[in-house]
């Protein structure tokens, strides 16, 4: 029998860890993980990043001391983490926390198309922090297609995609490129995130210094 726990990305994106009841003390344990999950998020949407990076790691710290948890579901916790970092600017750090979810997704692959494109956006947001341009587009590309063929067209799993993509155009000179997908992330976060919340603040800093650039 398995207990579904819903656990929230970065941002709102919602994906789901599947746990195994196999023991009590695993239940608890996974309840105890779920719980610290949440915490995580809660932070991370809050802005607080600090305090998200270090409840992320208690997550991954957590998961390795539980029986046959799944690797697939270690990939994920581990890319939230590195998630975390990114908006702290630790790529360094990042980079091989997602090359090690690249390797359990190889091991136990994933049926949530979702949980790939992350990976691969979070791949391009670690790329683009180390001015890795060509890396970082063709990572942002890659998880656009994956949700493509799995047919996924939900703004939720693309708008990070496009604010990547803008950051990616803008620093590269392709302004009028840039503008476009930083309209159409802004577009949908105005919807939900709070003027204040740090990621909004950021794109929409970004988006006028393109503008400005445009104009010149």
């Amino acid at each position: 029998m398995k207990k579904p726990l819903i656990f929230l990305a970065s941002l709102g994106i919602a994906t789901t860890l599947f746990a195994s009841q196999s023991a009590a003390e695993a239940d608890r344990e996974i309840s105890k993980l779920a719980t610290l999950h949440q915490q995580a998020v809660a932070a991370q949407n809050a802005g607080n990043y600090k305090e998200a990076e270090r409840l992320h790691r208690a997550v991954v710290e957590r998961m390795v001391l539980i029986p046959d948890f799944p690797a697939n579901e270690q990939a994920r916790q581990l890319s939230n983490l590195a998630s975390a970092l990114n908006l702290r600017g630790k790529p360094t750090e990042a980079l091989p926390l997602l090359h090690r979810a690249q390797g359990f997704l190889a091991k136990q692959p994933s049926e949530d198309p979702a949980q790939y494109s992350t990976l691969h956006f979070n791949l391009g947001r670690t790329y683009a922090l180390q001015r890795a341009w060509a890396s970082a587009e063709q990572q942002y590309i890659e998880g656009i297609e994956v949700l493509t063929k799995a047919r996924v067209s939900d703004r939720t799993y693309l708008f990070e995609a496009d604010a990547g993509l803008a950051y990616v155009y803008w620093k590269t000179g392709r302004l009028a490129e840039a503008k476009s997908r930083y309209e159409a992330a802004l577009q949908f976060v105005r919807t939900f995130a709070p003027r204040s919340h740090p990621v909004l603040t950021r794109w929409e800093r970004e988006y006028q210094a393109v503008i400005k650039e445009l104009g010149r």
